[in-house]
């Protein structure tokens, strides 16, 4: 990538050219940047400040800054090959239970290391998206989609397939199904591409409709962006319902299960349930932290998360950041008070 840094300085930072020395620090022209001391969460997702790792390559640094350490004009990227085929599926199922297992099963086959796929030469499943919709999201999709069923959830799923594997891949997936009580008559299958558009289309009508909802209702929608280890999540599904259900407030609960990784959408139609709800992201944020997660995995941090941060990290870490920023950006004048205050500058 090419970065314009806070002087007019413009580095060009190509991956494995500039990565921290043993002692954790990293050389960039005449600037030496101390690496973080802290661990990132164990987490698949993780937008939630700079990234760190051991060693710690300067591209990844900048990645994720969020504008804080320098403009970046010009990135160089590899694209994957497009592969041959795909399975595409939307599974509805009648207890959340049998959905939980499904994809708990469907998580450990596709997390398996790459080595043992190959050494054992045959396929397997290796989901490449795995999205969840709640039952209230069901219904809000219903909306625009009216052949949608009435279930307790659903999981959307997709695998890469070639002409060899697709027979076995089929099989394994529909003996996956059947297993943990899929409602196999009313799911929705493909390998056609002009389906697997209509299916993707399904999923993104949700949080187009939430925003259309937000927009007409006169508060805005609180959304969660948390994600947190394997082992804990159910721990965090089980809060958001468990303060969603007897709150009386609209919302829906949907995103990336695969990662562990939930949005909840809150529609407060007054004032008393959007401060109900904002009390409700409160505690869902400050469990996340407990479980071991992040405060934002995909969305960042900006402004309005700060204060969020702050909790999830501490002071000590926050200023190991500010040493970072002012390696970069001395005067402080890029994205300024994103990410965490401008008193620790």
């Amino acid at each position: 990538m090419t970065v314009v840094l806070a002087s007019g300085e413009i580095v060009d930072i190509r991956r494995g050219e500039y990565v921290s020395s043993d002692d954790g620090v990293i050389v960039i022209g005449a600037r030496s940047i101390k690496a973080p001391t802290y661990e990132r969460p164990n987490v698949r997702k993780n937008a939630s400040g700079y990234f760190n790792a051991t060693p710690l390559d300067a591209i990844d640094l900048f990645i994720g800054s969020e504008g804080t350490l320098g403009v970046i004009t010009e990135i160089e990227l590899s694209l994957l090959d497009r592969p041959e085929g795909f399975f595409s599926g939307i599974a509805f199922f009648e207890q959340e239970v049998d959905l939980l297992a499904f994809v708990d099963e469907i998580r450990r086959h596709s997390l398996a290391s790459r080595e043992c796929r190959q050494a054992a030469d045959t396929p397997t499943i290796d989901a490449t998206l795995i999205e969840y919709f709640d039952a209230n999201a069901l219904k809000f999709i219903a909306e625009k989609f009216p052949e949608t069923p009435d279930a307790a959830g659903a999981i959307f799923f997709e695998q890469e397939t070639t002409a060899n594997t697709e027979d076995t891949l089929f099989e394994q997936w529909n003996d996956l199904l059947e297993k943990h009580n899929a409602d196999l008559e009313r799911s929705w299958f493909t390998t056609n591409e002009q389906d697997r558009e209509k299916m993707r289309a399904f999923r993104h009508a949700l949080p187009l409709a939430a925003n259309e909802r937000y927009s007409r209702s006169g508060f805005r929608k609180i959304s969660t962006d948390m994600a947190v280890p394997v082992e804990m999540f159910r721990s965090l599904l089980k809060l958001y319902e468990e303060q969603c259900g007897p709150s009386g407030i609209d919302h829906v609960i949907f995103g990336h299960i695969g990662d562990c990784h939930l949005h909840l959408n809150l529609f407060p139609k007054d004032s008393g349930e959007n401060e109900r709800a904002r009390h409700i992201y409160g505690r869902c944020i400050a469990h996340a932290i407990m479980l071991g997660g992040c405060i934002s995995a995909e969305h960042g941090i900006v402004k309005l998360k700060r204060k969020y941060l702050a909790a999830m990290m501490g002071e000590r870490y926050l200023n190991e950041m500010a040493e970072i920023k002012r390696a970069f950006d001395p005067k402080g004048i890029l994205g300024r008070g994103n990410m965490f205050d401008e008193s620790y500058l």
